[in-house]
């Protein structure tokens, strides 16, 4: 009320985006401590002492999070999303009989499946870039896909694949900030997916 000249007692409401919202109730106060609000996509910020340019950001601003720090945002478009659309698109009704025969989501039934698995189970790698690759390329039009797929084929190891492609792409930002200087000393996580996809958490 004093900083805006207002009268005490009138409530306040601040706008901001969803992925920034957790960062004050997450813990995160300092330079190198990073948040990941991990959802349908993924959103990655983390502060500075001082300003640093960081190539493929989508933000890059002084006092943006807290008071004398350089705040910088950045992210993946697809996270949840591209494991949405593969158990709605990709699976076959013998996995969806069985999910429902155990009264457990099919995305349940395949992470449960996928944890099974090896590292590049059965050669099967990933390109996240569903929507377009956000960072480190900012670039719209870029497009997913698979590769190393045979007739052996099975969905849990496509599901695996996604799930490492988004880790890669967590690995290839957090190397561009510390190749910029801004090192990354400790990583803490919030969103929906937290909370449901115990397999996911592990590989990222």
């Amino acid at each position: 009320a004093e900083k805006l000249g207002l009268p005490e007692g009138i409530a306040i409401s601040a706008g901001t985006a969803d992925s920034y919202s957790p960062i004050m109730g997450i813990g995160i106060k300092g330079a190198g401590q990073m948040i990941m609000t991990i959802g349908t996509s993924t959103g990655i910020m983390i502060m500075s002492d001082e300003p640093k340019r960081v190539d493929g950001v989508t933000v890059s601003i002084m006092d943006v999070f807290y008071p004398g720090k350089c705040g910088y945002g950045s992210g993946q478009t697809s996270s949840g999303d591209a494991l949405g659309w593969f158990a709605k698109n990709c699976v076959p009704a013998r996995y969806e009989r069985e999910a429902e025969e155990r009264g457990i989501s099919i995305q349940a039934l395949l992470t449960e499946k996928a944890a099974s698995l090896p590292i590049g189970a059965g050669g099967v790698m990933a390109l996240d870039w569903f929507n377009g690759n956000k960072s480190c390329l900012a670039n719209p039009n870029l497009t997913g896909l698979f590769v190393g797929l045979t007739l052996a084929t099975r969905p849990e190891q496509m599901y695996r694949a996604l799930i490492e492609a988004t880790a890669f792409g967590v690995r290839a930002i957090i190397e561009n900030y510390e190749n910029s200087g801004v090192p990354v000393r400790e990583i803490r996580a919030a969103g929906g997916i937290v909370g449901k996809n115990k397999l996911l958490m592990q590989i990222e």
